[in-house]
């Protein structure tokens, strides 16, 4: 798959918080891809100086639970059948 994409990040940032919304195409789950989509999105985050990450994910998607899980984010609720995961960000200092 090389030089084809096979995925997305999309962030929308309100205030201090990033919601992503993260997909990989089918072709290409189940290699990794979404372990380093995640990884990309808290990089992307930390570069916006957001201070906290919070993704939406349907119950009955497991491997992007797995993702998230396995980069930190914890659950926070459940509602309606999604999973909210959070992940509080490092405070980055302004000093120079």
């Amino acid at each position: 798959m090389e030089g084809v994409p096979v995925g997305l990040i999309e962030l929308e940032v309100k205030g201090d918080i990033a919601y992503p919304l993260v997909f990989v195409e089918p072709a290409a789950r189940g290699r990794s891809f979404g372990h380093e989509i995640v990884g990309q999105t808290i990089l992307l985050a930390n570069q916006l100086k957001v201070k906290k990450i919070e993704a939406g994910v349907a119950i009955d998607s497991v491997a992007s639970g797995k993702c998230f899980k396995k980069a930190g984010f914890e659950v926070r609720e459940e509602v309606d059948g999604y999973n909210y995961y959070v992940l509080n960000l490092p405070a980055v200092s302004s000093a120079k």
